[in-house]
């Protein structure tokens, strides 16, 4: 007999988070909205106990476990998509938890045009102390694409991040998440995904509780790889001045410049990178101070650069502060 597809298929990455890993297990094992669903964790060659900790939730047959040497983020998602069965997948960071009631109701309609090509659950951001640092917010149930875009680009209400969403498996099968990038990946990955789908639902009651550290790939000190960031928003900013109106574009080109501020605020004095992340923020500045689309900070640090990039480091290490 053909065994019954799950419903949904969890992906976790896993590397070197023993004192979390349990917490995120057990939170996507204790769904509310049903049992139909699977756990693929990839152990991605971790050095500590996380393995063994995987190992412990074998003897559920919803829990698939995989160990492989250490290739990175992105390797273990791409083979995560490769091994899912469910009909919708989502991935969980190996310390983030969910809430019992991520999976959405309506992934059980009997009405299949009930069903979203890709949900949004609610973000909520906690400090390392278990506090909470940000709640993004959403308006209504269902976004269109081109918003989506635009609220993704900025981060002011949805993220960037592959996590907090369900995806139909279906319309996942042209995407991956780029190899050999280690920032900007889940950009690049969830810009081309979006051009697949029709439907997008904000779903209220899935919860996704993300813990913030300090040795994310985000907050660490400059590294050569981090350049690539550029290449990615690049790549989706020319695309985007294709595919999509002027106002997607313009959103994408600010995410380009506000990735070269980024990048700049952080080299060492005489970087040999610093002239590739200044001819982008020379080049496009101009056209976003004025743009109330494009982030205020990012506004502002564009109309700054005319008058000192020394002022604006200053200010930026004051802010960090």
């Amino acid at each position: 007999m053909e065994t019954k597809s799950p419903k949904v298929s969890f992906i976790v990455p896993v590397y070197n988070v023993e004192n979390y890993l349990e917490g995120c297990i057990n939170s996507i094992l204790s769904q509310e909205n049903c049992r139909d669903y699977e756990l693929i964790l990839i152990d991605d060659g971790s050095t500590d106990n996380s393995g063994g900790i995987c190992d412990k939730y074998k003897s559920d047959s919803r829990v698939t476990v995989i160990h492989k040497k250490n290739e990175g983020v992105s390797v273990a998602r791409n083979i995560g998509m490769k091994l899912a069965k469910g009909e919708y997948i989502t991935f969980v960071d190996s310390d983030d938890t969910i809430n019992s009631t991520y999976i959405p109701e309506d992934l059980y309609s009997t009405n299949t045009a009930d069903r979203a090509d890709l949900y949004i659950c609610k973000e909520i951001d906690l400090n390392e102390n278990g506090t909470v640092s940000y709640i993004r917010r959403y308006s209504g149930t269902t976004i269109g694409k081109e918003d989506f875009l635009m609220e993704m680009m900025t981060c002011r209400h949805i993220s960037c991040a592959p996590f907090a969403k369900i995806y139909r498996r279906s319309l996942l099968k042209d995407c991956h998440f780029p190899l050999n990038v280690t920032l900007g990946e889940d950009y690049w990955f969830l810009y081309y995904f979006i051009k697949n789908i029709d439907s997008i639902h904000i779903y209220k009651k899935g919860t996704y509780f993300v813990k913030l550290r300090r040795n994310s790939a985000v907050r660490r000190a400059f590294s050569p790889d981090k350049m690539k960031l550029l290449d990615v928003c690049s790549d989706v900013f020319r695309d985007a001045k294709t595919c999509y109106s002027h106002k997607v574009s313009q959103v994408a080109m600010g995410k380009y410049v506000s990735s070269s501020f980024h990048l700049l605020l952080q080299l060492p004095p005489g970087s040999s990178y610093q002239k590739k992340c200044l001819d982008i923020i020379h080049m496009y500045r101009g056209n976003l101070i004025f743009d109330r689309r494009i982030e205020r900070k990012i506004r502002l640090a564009s109309l700054l650069s005319y008058i000192s990039m020394d002022f604006l480091r200053f200010l930026f290490r004051i802010y960090k502060k």
